[in-house]
């Protein structure tokens, strides 16, 4: 590190050694990122299954409370159709951070669950405003 200029940024070399179990920057390969990638997407791959199912029982159950009338508008359905599209492209999120988490050395199954929890409460929220203001009629982009 130098010592004399501050705004120098630190080496590879310094950064490896302030990570315990950190593997320095020269032992990653294509072959090991690779591995640490296929192993992060399958994982999250499972768990979409339960990412679109909650977001299923959520919109449908905000649907419902708001009367039978509002399962039969095609503005539900075509919102419900664009809005899992828009989930699931936002979902990709999460296992591209993941993937880089691991592939640095730090363990991430704690970080897969705490953005899998957050997304889809957020996703979760965006699902019932968006069919509140789709089925009420209120201005916005849609």
């Amino acid at each position: 590190m130098n010592i004399d200029n501050p705004y120098v940024p630190p080496t590879l070399e310094a950064s490896s050694e302030a990570v315990p179990n950190a593997a320095p920057a020269s032992d990653f390969s294509a072959a090991d990122f690779s591995t640490v990638a296929r192993s992060t997407f399958l994982a999250w791959e499972k768990m979409r299954i339960l990412f679109n199912a909650i977001l299923v029982v959520i919109s449908l159950a905000t649907a419902a409370l708001m009367g039978p009338s509002s399962f039969q508008l095609f503005k539900f359905w075509g919102l419900a159709i664009f809005g899992a599209i828009v989930a699931n492209l936002c979902y990709f999120a999460g296992p591209l951070l993941d993937t880089y988490v691991s592939w640095l050395g730090y363990p991430s199954r704690r970080l897969r669950w705490l953005l899998f929890a957050a997304g889809a409460f957020v996703g979760s929220l965006l699902a019932m405003v968006s069919i509140f203001a789709v089925l009420f009629e209120l201005p916005g982009p849609l």
